[in-house]
């Protein structure tokens, strides 16, 4: 029960210095400022800042729950570094007309949005 306390009152301390590392700051200083009102392609994947009254054209909503206006969507895209695994089969044939199948498989690491569940794995041969 000591130990418990004494790791509950250390969290505390852990949890200072992780949010403690990034400051933000300098990550807002990196950030490419962009007019509200004007396309930059040159923005496209970068953290932004926007400056002016951020407007849309296009009607949204869904009759249901949001009333139809002149909203504005955002969308982000989410990655996380992960294994994939990669697969390649090749045909032989043999000398009475039948096919052998192999596939192998390989894995990497790499960004993706949709991790795969490395329980359906094959296993290494």
């Amino acid at each position: 029960m000591i130990l418990e306390i004494i790791l509950f009152v250390a969290s505390f301390f852990v949890l200072y210095w992780n949010e403690g590392r990034v400051y933000l700051s300098q990550v807002a200083q990196k950030a490419v400022e962009i007019v509200a009102t004007a396309n930059n392609p040159a923005a496209e994947g970068k953290l932004v800042s926007v400056t002016g009254t951020v407007t849309s054209s296009e009607l949204l909503g869904d009759n249901l729950y949001l009333q139809p206006g002149k909203y504005l969507a955002a969308s982000r895209n989410v990655e996380m570094f992960a294994w994939k695994e990669n697969s390649s089969t090749k045909k032989k044939k043999k000398v009475g007309g039948s096919e052998t199948i192999t596939t192998t498989y390989s894995y990497s690491k790499g960004w993706v949005n949709n991790p795969e569940k490395s329980n359906s794995f094959k296993p290494w041969t």
